[in-house]
């Protein structure tokens, strides 16, 4: 799509199945239940739980730029609010919490509340997310599902940060020097 073939991609799209109504993992985590198998149980349901909440974080990113892209800031600015609360609610990594508001105001070209996510966003990078502390991911196996690059990305500009896309007035030499002060 980013070569802007969308008859070729919506073409691709045609091939893939519908969602199954039937949920499975549903079945067996019930099935599990009812057998008193509990760790097998909540696992099943904490994966779900977790997939779920990043699929409901990628949705609202894409309702966000869909409001900005039709000139609705508001709507944009609290589909943003939306999805850091979740982030919150749902005990995801606190990265989680400063995306959907980077990318707007990075859209906006707001410079301001820009560096202003970006800092902690950054900072958050080098925080291991310990997903067993929550009760909601409490018998997920941590190496899985928890960010390997936290402890690598102390250095900022480190390439495990690389997918951060700067926008283009975040990069200059002052910026730069406010990050690397910030960051350590």
């Amino acid at each position: 799509m980013k070569e802007q073939n969308y008859t070729a991609a919506q073409e691709l799209l045609q091939t893939l199945p519908d969602p199954d109504s039937t949920d499975k993992q549903q079945m067996q985590a019930s099935l599990f239940l009812a057998q008193g198998q509990l760790d097998q149980a909540a696992k099943i349901e904490e994966e779900k739980l977790l997939s779920a909440t990043n699929e409901l974080h990628q949705i609202l990113i894409t309702l966000m730029e869909i409001a900005l892209k039709d000139g609705r800031t508001e709507d944009a600015e609290y589909i943003a609010n939306v999805s850091k609360q979740g982030a919150i609610l749902f005990d995801l990594w606190d990265y989680n919490s400063y995306v959907a508001h980077f990318q707007l105001y990075s859209a906006s070209k707001n410079r301001m509340k820009c560096l202003k996510v970006l800092l902690p966003m950054l900072k958050s990078l080098t925080h291991k997310w310990d997903i067993n502390a929550s009760p909601l991911y409490a018998t997920l196996k941590p190496n899985r599902w928890s960010n390997p690059s936290a402890q690598k990305c102390k250095k900022p500009f480190s390439p495990l940060c690389a997918p951060i896309r700067m926008p283009p007035f975040c990069r200059t030499a002052q910026n730069c020097r406010l990050w690397n002060t910030s960051l350590t």
